[in-house]
């Protein structure tokens, strides 16, 4: 009856719900998951390490909001941090045919989409919070326009009286990442301001890495 069958009776219905309340009876999450559609779970990816995916302010925000939604609908969230996509994606696909998660939201989109092609081929919902630029039946989107925010933010910049203007960029692996950059280069180019490569740098994801002394500007 808590797998919501129909073949009851509603007098044993009202029996069995009655020993529930008096029993305050808590259904098995592992019994469950081994005679029906698997846990209720979602894993949750990060292509960085543990701390510096807690240590970002964005990064903790989204988990704060994933894990306080999730927890609402009665579902378990997995955290997978890794900098190994292909580790990852054995991880997913494990947990996949193991019937551990219905699931994934991926915390940012690898410029490599292999991987989505990959997971695209399991009836699974694949949520990425970036840009995603192939076709896929079962990969799904979250984006802003990071190209478009660029320029507008660089060309700020440089109408305010602004020529040497730097840019510090988190790792290029990600759509994000390289978006930003071209965005920034694209705004140089429309106001004749020649691009000067030591002056767009990786600062990583943290603060202390994006403090470090880079050169000379």
């Amino acid at each position: 009856m808590l797998n919501k069958q129909t073949n009851i009776s509603p007098e044993a219905r009202e029996k069995v719900l009655r020993a529930i309340e008096e029993l305050q009876y808590q259904p098995n999450k592992l019994a469950r998951a081994l005679t029906s559609s698997g846990f209720d779970a979602i894993m949750v990816i990060s292509t960085r390490s543990t701390k510096t995916t807690a240590g970002n302010p964005f990064f903790s925000e989204v988990l704060h909001a994933i894990t306080a939604k999730a927890e609402e609908e009665g579902f378990d969230v997995i955290l997978q941090t890794s900098h190994n996509l292909a580790e990852d994606l054995q991880k997913c696909e494990s947990k996949i045919k193991q019937k551990m998660i219905k699931g994934i939201i991926m915390l940012s989109s690898p410029a490599d989409e292999s991987f989505f092609a990959q997971l695209d081929k399991y009836d699974i919902p694949v949520v990425v919070i970036g840009k995603v630029e192939g076709q896929y039946a079962h990969v799904y989107s979250v984006d802003t326009d990071n190209f478009g925010d660029s320029i507008a933010l660089t060309d700020a910049l440089i109408e305010s009286g602004h020529q040497n203007i730097a840019c510090l960029h988190a790792p290029l692996d990600v759509h994000v990442s390289v978006d930003r950059v071209n965005g920034y280069k694209q705004s140089l180019a429309a106001h004749n301001i020649a691009v000067r490569d030591e002056w767009i740098v990786d600062g990583g994801y943290t603060h202390e890495t994006a403090c470090k002394p880079h050169g000379n500007y």
